[in-house]
């Protein structure tokens, strides 16, 4: 017996009918992804907001976080059309000729970035402690 009687054989009625039940939910899948979405309308609106927050704050900045990369050329149309430059300008920061300045200024910086990370903790801390003490 070759391959291709093999694979002519007959179906039970089971897989007919699993078969017919397979086609029927793949045609009425995008009908009832549609009619949840009639259904539950309103939490698609509310979506909105938060979908355009972060287009805008988180996905969109991610053009100027590249520009940190690229050899930005005034004359270039686009930052896409810049060369790629790497870690180089971070390492002419930091051991290049104006290294000495940026190694001044970097222990204040965490220094105030420290400071920044406590005063926002206890303030959300003690905004915490006052509703818990005026809901008791």
């Amino acid at each position: 017996m070759n391959n291709t009687a093999k694979m002519k054989r007959e179906l039970t009625p089971e897989e007919i009918h699993h078969e017919e039940l397979m086609e029927e939910l793949e045609r009425t899948r995008w009908r009832r992804y549609w009619h949840q979405i009639k259904k539950s309308w309103p939490v698609y609106v509310m979506l909105i907001p938060v979908i355009l927050f972060f287009y805008f704050f988180r996905y969109r900045p991610i053009g100027g976080i590249l520009v940190a990369f690229k050899n930005y050329d005034n004359y270039a149309i686009s930052i896409g059309e810049s060369d790629f430059y790497g870690l180089y300008a971070f390492r002419y920061l930091i051991v290049g000729p104006q290294a000495e300045r940026f190694w001044q200024a970097f222990p204040q910086y965490i220094y105030f970035e420290c400071l920044w990370v406590v005063f926002r903790l206890s303030d959300s801390n003690c905004t915490g402690i006052i509703v818990q003490r005026n809901t008791q």
